[in-house]
């Protein structure tokens, strides 16, 4: 955004309230200082031996969570345990919503979700021609929220649709055994091999191929273990928020 003009650094960290963020006094000279003087290559040397320790939040991740702040609303939407709609931090929704059985977050499920985001963005923009965005004043902070809590959760809802399509194409052995699981899961929570066995459809040898399902499902994300134990058979899983059946999703 800074190379076209649009924002810079400087702006982001001057119309913030950054106290929160406890920046270091080398973080603030690296953030407001001319790259090239003396004092920005001191702070950035600091910043290479001290500006990171463990438990601790980096620089650019302080960064990030200005500009999310700025963009976002301070509170999202998300499905709760109670299965209700409820507000959520938007930092820890980012941190949480986009991780696979395996706590990994691919780079093309936040593309797929941007992508829906911008679509959902723009048409409801175009459709309500006397909106705009403007900088407010929200406690502290200047923030546009160009993308609000409900422009958030539909283009979430639509990406999720995607993930789940996504994932039953991966091996074209498992596809429709995939999509007869998601066509079958419900509001189910847990799962195990007994379930599977008895609801999905397999060409034959029952028993082997509802384990290999099983172990596939668990390696590439879909499903992660709740309650373990040495014999699959007998483990419960349960799916990633990324992957569970959420109201306002088509499949609901």
């Amino acid at each position: 955004m800074a190379k076209v003009g649009v924002w810079n650094i400087r702006d982001i960290i001057t119309s913030s309230d950054i106290s929160e963020y406890r920046l270091k006094w080398f973080e603030k000279i690296i953030l407001d200082d001319k790259k090239y003087s003396l004092k920005y290559k001191v702070a950035q040397l600091m910043n290479k031996y001290f500006g990171r320790k463990r438990n601790s939040t980096s620089l650019f991740e302080k960064i990030d969570l200005i500009v999310i702040n700025k963009l976002f609303e301070k509170k999202l939407i998300h499905e709760g345990m109670n299965g209700r709609e409820e507000h959520i931090l938007n930092h820890e929704f980012f941190d949480t919503h986009f991780l696979d059985g395996n706590n990994s977050c691919t780079p093309r499920n936040i593309l797929v979700f941007l992508k829906e985001l911008i679509s959902e963005t723009n048409e409801y923009f175009q459709n309500s021609p006397n909106d705009f965005v403007t900088p407010v004043f929200n406690g502290s902070d200047w923030v546009y929220n160009l993308f609000s809590k409900h422009i958030v959760y539909r283009a979430y809802l639509q990406s999720k649709e995607q993930y789940m399509q996504h994932v039953s194409k991966v091996d074209d052995r498992w596809t429709s055994q995939i999509k007869e699981f998601l066509d079958k899961q419900g509001r189910k929570k847990t799962f195990d091999h007994k379930w599977i066995k008895n609801n999905i459809t397999f060409r034959e040898n029952i028993n082997e191929e509802s384990k290999t399902l099983l172990i596939y499902l668990q390696v590439i994300g879909f499903l992660r273990v709740k309650q373990y134990s040495p014999d699959i058979k007998k483990r419960t899983f349960e799916m990633p928020v990324l992957y569970k059946l959420a109201k306002g999703s088509e499949r609901y």
